[in-house]
């Protein structure tokens, strides 16, 4: 790129040439020849010191989006064990990519898209240091999810318990069921511990078949 540059200003010169002298001519290309040079230097250091202030930039965003990837696994955590690390991966990986790309809008993609690589293992270091963290957070998550299970499977017969205590010989055990059923499982839906995860959701499942089996139990007496 220089040397086409160095050729067209050569060129240039020589078409503008009014010098009758051919040494001071010589003398004055030469001259210009230098200038160019020391103008080439000037803009090289001012791209490399540029190009050393971007890559800065985007190392801090890239150290930034991962410390944002962290934060939304804990969020959607809340201190508690995660079972399915699936969607709260996606949810995370969205936040982080979408503030990544909003803090570098005004860059150059092409430095911006050099930093990919280095942005994905910042996020594969920091998933890593969660499912650390994570696994501390599982036993005492199963005791209190444990804990609830089982309260809400009392809160299901000690209705069954009252209806059955109030009802005739004939007991209409389907339709008393299916209100300590509900409020069951209301025990257990308004219960913070796990909320929003698919942790929860496979527990809520194995109590639902736990009061079924409840039902069959009071069925069979």
């Amino acid at each position: 790129m220089h040397e086409e540059c160095l050729a067209i200003a050569r060129k240039q010169f020589q078409e503008h040439d009014v010098l009758e002298d051919a040494k001071e001519s010589k003398a004055k290309l030469e001259q210009m020849e230098t200038n160019i040079g020391i103008m080439r230097i000037s803009l090289n250091d001012n791209n490399n010191a540029n190009m050393a202030n971007i890559t800065t930039l985007l190392d801090e965003k890239v150290n930034e989006a991962g410390r944002v990837y962290y934060e939304e696994l804990e969020k959607i955590a809340c201190y508690q064990y995660i079972k399915d690390m699936a969607a709260a991966k996606r949810n995370a990986l969205k936040e982080a990519n979408a503030f990544f790309a909003q803090s570098t809008e005004g860059l150059d993609k092409h430095w911006v898209n050099e930093k990919r690589p280095a942005l994905q293992i910042e996020f594969d270091k920091q998933h890593k240091q969660f499912l650390k963290e994570n696994q501390m957070h599982k036993p005492s998550t199963e005791h209190t999810m444990s804990i609830l299970f089982t309260k809400s499977v009392q809160k299901y017969q000690e209705l069954m318990g009252q209806a059955i205590e109030q009802s005739s010989e004939n007991v209409k055990y389907e339709h008393v069921h299916r209100k300590a059923f509900e409020q069951a499982l209301q025990v257990f839906d308004s219960s913070p511990i796990g909320a929003d995860t698919a942790y929860k959701a496979t527990k809520r499942k194995c109590l639902e078949d736990e009061l079924i089996k409840q039902l069959c139990n009071y069925q069979k007496k």
